[in-house]
């Protein structure tokens, strides 16, 4: 009976230390295996790169595409400013073409006053002259009329004044004749400047393609 308890309790010593060894070696932390890195492939690494290398490709086309649009731009303002610059001259041209024609006309109007004055008065002259020449025929009459005792004397005396009355009306009248010929001739110079600027601001129609074709065959 003591041997059985004896060999009993080495057993149940032996299954005991058993188990208290698989609980500590339970409890050990596992070390992990250490592993090499991956290496990586090469394939990936290119095609990682190459959207790198298309996009700094894609920024200047994009720097190009904006400087050619804002060349663009400019371009357009440039040439509108223009085409305004050229309305504004050819409004300021007229503008002053219509004051340059007013002044013709106002000129030319004078003018024409001052002709018809001096026709008038070259009238008169030409009457005053007849007028003389009539007494110089009545010289008698008149010497009668006077009551001239010495009629020799008294003829020679009124005949020569209204000979130089007929000298001085002639040299008047040739005068207003001269004057008459320098005023014409300005109008006429007004004329042709005043027909000038009307063209200027009369529009030109433009010419349909009828009218074109019926000047090319008239040419043939």
């Amino acid at each position: 009976m003591t041997k059985r308890s004896k060999l009993f309790s080495v057993i149940f010593m032996i299954a005991l230390i058993g188990a208290i060894s698989t609980a500590g070696m339970a409890q050990e932390p596992v070390k992990p295996t250490p592993q090499r890195p991956a290496r990586p492939d090469q394939k990936a690494t290119d095609q990682q790169a190459r959207p790198v290398e298309t996009e700094e490709q894609e920024e200047p086309e994009s720097n190009r595409e904006a400087l050619r649009r804002a060349i663009t731009k400019l371009s357009d303002q440039i040439e509108r400013l223009t085409t305004e610059m050229q309305n504004l001259r050819k409004e300021t041209e007229r503008s002053s073409t219509a004051v340059q024609l007013l002044l013709y006309e106002e000129r030319l109007s004078r003018v024409e006053g001052r002709i018809e004055a001096a026709e008038n008065q070259k009238l008169q002259l030409e009457a005053q002259e007849q007028g003389l020449q009539q007494r110089l025929q009545n010289i008698q009459q008149e010497l009668i009329l006077r009551g001239v005792l010495r009629r020799a004397e008294g003829e020679r005396v009124l005949r020569a004044e209204i000979n130089e009355a007929i000298a001085n009306t002639r040299s008047h009248k040739e005068a207003v004749g001269q004057r008459i010929i320098e005023l014409q001739s300005q109008a006429e110079w007004l004329n042709q400047q005043i027909e000038t600027l009307n063209k200027r601001l009369t529009p030109t129609p433009e010419k349909t393609p009828d009218q074109t074709e019926d000047k090319a065959k008239g040419k043939r």
